[in-house]
């Protein structure tokens, strides 16, 4: 015979398994606020599904593409794409690397002329009150001007230089209350509308649970900074040449 203390026992443990941890909870109610929130502001999808956050008429078939979003739906619900290249990564690499060593001549004090500015008010319809629309900022101090023209030229040296980077193809998913946001890095060229059809493809496996859908992209290092800063003085010597000849 079983005594109450093990029906009670085994009654708890049944319930238990039934129960889920607080963290999986959290999730749960996470990925129905995100499922409502897209339920009452849907989407405006292109005829692949994909939202569409930017135009590239000025993009061509040799054009370097450094970044953009994309959103989808899956599993009813939304999917954020934040794309980057790795030759944008390796940029905002040498970008905080010359800002790291220039920051000991960054100007403080009265010199910090994004902290003055005028307001800019309009009077209210129909009253005396009025309202700030903006600031009118001043004109950028002589030491704001050295410092900036000392960064850039830092990180242009530092563009010469291998610095050993090797970035490879990465993705981290996140669920927000709005979305189900994926951070993706990876080498592929965005030209136009179609190109995020493979973005999208690419994400999807991913979310089905095939972890092997980044595996076959090389890393970017060194070697293809320098042939892309290499396209990219061919494409503005090819514009100042075209500009003279109209000129």
């Amino acid at each position: 015979m079983i005594s109450w203390k093990h029906r009670e026992h085994r009654k708890h443990r049944k319930h238990a398994r039934k129960s889920a941890p607080p963290g999986a909870l959290r999730g749960k109610r996470i990925f129905a606020a995100a499922r409502e929130y897209h339920q009452h502001h849907p989407w405006k999808l292109n005829r692949d599904g994909i939202m569409v956050r930017h135009v590239y008429s000025d993009m061509t078939s040799e054009s370097l593409s450094w970044w953009d979003d994309l959103g989808f739906v899956f599993a009813k619900r939304r999917i954020m794409v934040w794309w980057l290249h790795p030759r944008m990564v390796y940029m905002d690499r040498l970008e905080a690397l010359a800002t790291e060593q220039c920051a000991a001549e960054y100007p403080k004090g009265q010199d910090n002329w994004l902290a003055h500015s005028t307001p800019i008010h309009r009077a209210v319809q129909g009253g005396r009150r009025k309202r700030t629309v903006g600031h009118r900022m001043g004109s950028i101090s002589e030491r704001y001007r050295q410092y900036f023209d000392h960064l850039q030229a830092t990180q242009d040296a530092l563009s010469q230089q291998d610095h050993g980077w090797s970035i490879g193809a990465s993705l981290r998913s996140e669920v927000l209350g709005w979305c189900q946001g994926v951070n993706l890095v990876v080498p592929m060229e965005v030209r136009c509308e179609d190109d995020l059809r493979p973005l999208r493809e690419l994400v999807e496996c991913y979310l089905r649970g095939d972890r092997s859908a980044l595996t076959g992209f090389p890393a970017y290092t060194f070697a293809n900074w320098q042939k892309d800063q290499e396209q990219r003085r061919r494409k503005r010597g090819a514009a100042e040449d075209g500009h003279t000849e109209k000129n």
